[in-house]
């Protein structure tokens, strides 16, 4: 582990421009010395044997909880019960007042 604790300023003002932050001199030293220390935590990693780990894309068991396409949902909503609830409609659709003139 290289135990840095900071990264070089041309990196951080690399960042900030990537950004669009404008950052000012202490605020870049401060943002180094943070990004370091960031990055030698996260290398901590390294250390760690994973050699008999599975390699997974997900910590939990996850399954797909969409439908398939063309597979009717009990969940929807026919166009008149979403309608419904509406203050103002217009031939089946919601209608909402002009924001841009």
């Amino acid at each position: 582990m290289s135990k840095k604790a900071s990264i070089p300023k041309k990196n951080a003002e690399h960042l900030a421009k990537l950004t669009n932050l404008t950052l000012s001199d202490d605020e870049l030293a401060l943002y180094s010395k943070q990004l370091g220390e960031t990055i030698d935590y996260i290398d901590n990693l390294n250390e760690l044997n994973t050699k008999n780990v599975q390699a997974t894309s997900h910590s939990t068991a996850i399954t797909n909880v969409t439908f398939e396409d063309g597979t009717p949902s009990v969940r929807t909503l026919t166009q008149q019960e979403a309608l419904k609830g509406a203050n103002h409609t217009s031939s089946d659709y919601f209608a909402v007042n002009r924001i841009i003139a």
